[in-house]
């Protein structure tokens, strides 16, 4: 969608702000509204007028009463970011209005680490923020709505009739506006200095609503309508059809007529439930046109599929449901300051006389502007469709941050970071976002050094494995990327938090299970029922892991004697884990020193040995023989990428490709265009499982790097590995970005023993083949072996 008040990047400049960061007086309610203004006069319309702005923690501006922008992506303890967009195509020579909501939930979530509600604004040589701007608290918002996830925060709840549309230019009534206080600089807000927006913009994308898939009536909620749990309202009501008309026009989205839909009262009070399909998952917002004859109210529920019919909008704790208190004529419900991840709604109208006509139903979505780059296609369709799912999936779990799924929690979580960087990395090429999201994870590190594990927020979660997985993070972005200054700039981060492994560390060389921290590895533990406690096998392999990686980084700084420890590190972990855990008779690692039932083993140790090369012979070819031995405890999706490419560097392609199709068969089969969570889908963890999460896209990495096989071994891909097997595959292409550009590659299987290739080199780059062959930039045409070392 053309956008008229474009983002500009600023991300290089250094500039320095004069607005001062304004709020009401009162401002230390939960899940606070304000509304911020200034009128502002223009001689002469310049060609260009920047607007730089953000908020703590979320805005919606406003100039001359059209709708600018929302934003501004997630700040840190350290950190705010603002966003410029040139505004020039909404001036006017004369009198000018800037309006802003602002909103802030007060409380630490899974997506805020707010410090207070604020914003902090100007253009520039015109206006900036400061006590001559009008604020004051938004009427239309009830700060006692119910949260809707404890990770995304609050639901929210807005009476239009207490809105006058009149504020964005000053048409109301003035007696209800304040002068801003003024509570913090640029430089200094609680502690917080005020930076450029270091990443790209959001797309704003409009996807309208595909069909009405069904419609009925509810009972009348009679004194249960006011109640602040309208989640539990909308769940547990009846749906049944009542005699009359309740709806006209009910194919209008499907048939994509521009009338709208209309929706009838009846004599007994009852409300008019209506359940909607966007055709795909969706993250942003929701955007209802209508026009009541009354007063009434709409509560909004989201869901990513079906259960019965209905979406199931309450469950446990999570409150999936919005409430608009609608006044009578036409108005739009645009939610600007909340985000949601769904596929479906339901619409229930409560409360109303005669009629409501939707005009419109549409989502925007908000999710990160870069594309993929990357392709893939093979002459198997399962295949081709589960890459496309993957790829997909991975995009739409991008947005400010990365997130660990749309829906339910919206969070950047820095363990699943190890493998969605990546997944992102080789399918976009894109290290800036990635990038972002290293340094977010940085800033909030606690003063033992050791980083959290969900950010931005001030929910206390720690993990022992971090300073392993943020290491494996680092080492795949700079591997992709080969960015030096990042890791130059991080490395004493992930030094720090390494440290901590040395105090941690028992007489054996093991590393306990830390108290007062979540020992979370993986879901696959908890998918069989199993909890493994005291000091555990696969953890202590995770940090020799991350040593490993922390030496990789080290050398490429020329720190070598750093390097050299840590390598001697790894190796002692491994040493340690294989004295305390190895079982020779059968072949695998026991899970841990505390089990809570019957001594269990797993994949989880041997995956993450095979897959960082930690084994020496014999132990390597024992470990890939009993990786899939059914007696161990099976992975869950996310760790299947360690299973996956485990296999692959161990010439079991043709396994691999076996666990692909039981893992990930049933999501392709189902038509789900995402990835979900847990191989159980939605029904997983009480029916919160996600069907959206993206690192469970371990499939990207297996078919880039072991069909197609290109896989970087010098930073950047300045020289990378030409080794593609294609097991039951006939054919198979696909492109690989890297910084020097895209390599293409086609690969035919000729007979059983050779493949055809077809590949483009780009400049700067350069391939070794399986058979040791260097190939320089350019077009090539070749064979090989039809299976190659791994």
């Amino acid at each position: 969608m053309n956008n008229p008040y474009p983002l500009i990047n600023e991300a290089d400049i250094n500039i320095k702000l004069k607005a001062k960061w304004i709020a009401p007086a009162e401002t230390r309610k939960e899940n606070f509204y304000f509304l911020a203004r200034k009128k502002f006069d223009v001689t002469c319309v310049s060609e260009k007028a920047l607007l730089r702005i953000t908020a703590d923690s979320r805005y919606a501006v406003y100039l001359n009463g059209r709708f600018i922008a929302a934003g501004p992506v997630r700040g840190t303890h350290k950190r705010y970011f603002y966003d410029s967009y040139d505004i020039s195509a909404g001036l006017q020579s004369g009198t000018n209005w800037i309006a802003a909501e602002i909103y802030c939930p007060v409380i630490a979530t899974f997506i805020a680490a707010p410090y207070a509600p604020g914003l902090l604004a100007e253009i520039s040589g015109l206006i900036s923020t400061d006590s001559s701007w009008q604020v004051r608290q938004d009427p239309s918002h009830r700060t006692e709505a119910m949260l809707y996830t404890k990770q995304i925060g609050f639901s929210e709840w807005k009476n239009f009739s207490l809105e006058n549309d009149g504020w964005l230019t000053g048409n109301d009534n003035m007696e209800n506006w304040h002068m801003a206080r003024e509570i913090g600089s640029a430089d200094n807000f609680g502690g917080r200095v005020t930076v450029p927006r270091p990443i790209l913009n959001l797309t704003s994308d409009i996807q309208p609503a595909v069909k009405i898939i069904s419609y009925g009536n509810v009972p009348h909620a009679g004194a249960e309508t006011g109640s602040a749990d309208y989640a539990q309202l909308m769940q547990g009501e009846m749906h049944f059809q009542s005699p009359g008309v309740i709806i006209e026009n009910q194919g209008a989205f499907d048939q994509k007529k521009c009338s709208s839909v209309t929706i009838f009262s009846n004599p007994w009070g009852e409300g008019v439930y209506l359940i909607i399909d966007f055709g795909r998952k969706i993250f942003g917002n929701v955007f209802i046109e209508l026009e009541c004859a009354t007063e009434a109210i709409v509560d909004i529920g989201y869901d990513e599929d079906l259960d019965a019919g209905r979406l199931m909008v309450k469950r446990g704790e999570y409150r999936f449901t919005d409430r608009y208190e609608l006044r009578r004529g036409s108005q739009k419900v645009a939610p600007r300051l909340h985000c949601r991840g769904f596929r479906y709604i339901q619409l229930v109208f409560r409360n109303f006389e005669k009629w409501v006509k939707i005009h419109s139903i549409a989502a925007e979505s908000r999710i990160y502007s870069q594309k993929t780059r990357a392709s893939f296609y093979c002459s198997d369709a399962f295949l081709n469709r589960l890459w496309e799912v993957s790829a997909h999936t991975v995009r739409m779990c991008s947005s400010d941050t990365f997130m660990d799924c749309i829906w339910r929690e919206q969070a950047l979580w820095l363990n699943d970071q190890a493998v969605t960087s990546l997944f992102y990395l080789i399918t976009t090429g894109d290290g800036r976002f990635a990038a972002h999201n290293l340094r977010l994870g940085a800033d909030g590190a606690s003063a033992d050094g050791l980083l959290p594990a969900v950010y931005p927020s001030d929910r206390s979660c720690r993990f022992p494995s971090l300073p392993a997985l943020w290491t494996f993070t680092l080492a795949d972005y700079y591997l992709y990327t080969a960015d030096l200054e990042l890791v130059q700039e991080l490395m004493p981060v992930a030094e720090k938090m390494f440290g901590l492994y040395d105090v941690w560390r028992n007489p054996e060389g093991l590393i306990p299970d830390q108290p007062a921290m979540w020992n979370f590895i993986e879901w696959g533990y908890l998918t069989a029922g199993v909890r493994i406690s005291g000091i555990t096998a696969v953890l202590n392999m995770l940090i020799a892991a991350g040593y490993k990686q922390a030496a990789f980084l080290e050398k490429a700084l020329g720190n070598t004697r750093q390097a050299g420890e840590y390598l001697e590190k790894s190796r002692a972990a491994v040493l340690a884990v294989n004295n305390k855990f190895w079982d020779q008779t059968k072949g695998c690692y026991r899970d841990c020193t505390e089990p809570t039932g019957p001594l269990t083993y797993s994949r989880h140790p041997l995956a993450i040995g095979l897959y960082f090369d930690l084994f020496e012979e014999p132990q390597r070819q024992i470990a890939a023989d009993n990786l899939l031995n059914d007696n161990l405890i099976r992975t869950e999706l996310y760790f299947q990428h360690y299973v996956l490419a485990g296999l692959a560097k161990n010439n079991r392609v043709p396994e691999a490709l076996v666990e692909i199709k039981n893992y990930w068969g049933n999501m392709i089969n189902s038509g789900s265009d995402t990835i979900w969570e847990y191989v159980l889908g939605r029904t997983a963890i009480s029916n919160l499982g996600s069907l959206c999460h993206a690192f469970a896209c371990a499939p990207l990495y297996f078919l880039q790097t072991g069909v197609l096989g290109i896989k970087p071994l010098q930073p950047g891909f300045r020289e990378f590995s030409i080794n593609p097997c294609l097991a039951g595959i006939t054919q198979a292409q696909g492109v690989v970005p890297t910084p020097y550009g895209d390599i293409s590659i086609s690969l035919v299987k000729q007979n059983m023993n050779h493949i055809e290739i077809k590949m483009k080199i780009p400049q700067g780059t350069c391939g070794l083949t399986s058979d040791e062959r260097r190939l320089n930039s350019g077009q090539h045409e070749f064979t090989l072996p039809y299976m190659g070392k791994k």
